[in-house]
């Protein structure tokens, strides 16, 4: 099932897969972010996203 998940995510355009770029985080992210920072979080980042317009 994985090569037909790859390739559907592929054509899609889902973030994060396949070598897609993450987008920039929104301002929900952004307040996300500044809360785990002040917890002492080092890792996190936008999740996968697949916008078809």
């Amino acid at each position: 099932m994985e090569p037909f998940y790859a390739r559907t995510e592929n054509k899609m355009g889902v973030t994060r897969t396949n070598a897609i770029p993450d987008l920039p985080g929104n301002n929900n992210f952004k307040i996300m972010k500044a809360d785990a920072d002040k917890l002492g979080y080092t890792e996190y980042h936008t999740s996968r996203m697949a916008i078809n317009s």
